[in-house]
């Protein structure tokens, strides 16, 4: 609990005083101050095209016919005849 002050002395009275370092104008109502403030209006930016990088490298190519690609049934079915 805080200490309480002993009564002042006769014909004196007791008072709050500031004892920081720097003094503070202490009121009970803050200062209020009326402020305006206009953002400019911005244009819509007009839609950047899509990004493609720059090619790096040599473009290679493969051929297949239609009779070289792997026909899986009929492949398969030697191999299944012999395994049943």
């Amino acid at each position: 609990a805080a200490k309480e002050a002993p009564p002042p002395a006769p014909n004196h009275k007791h008072m709050d005083v500031q004892t920081d370092t720097y003094l503070e104008e202490l009121t009970d109502k803050v200062p209020e101050t009326d402020m305006e403030t206009q953002t400019e209006v911005f244009m819509d930016r007009p839609a950047l095209p899509m990004f493609m990088p720059s090619k790096v490298g040599v473009d290679a190519a493969t051929q297949v016919d239609v009779d070289e690609l792997f026909d899986f049934d009929a492949e398969v079915e030697p191999i299944l005849e012999v395994l049943v």
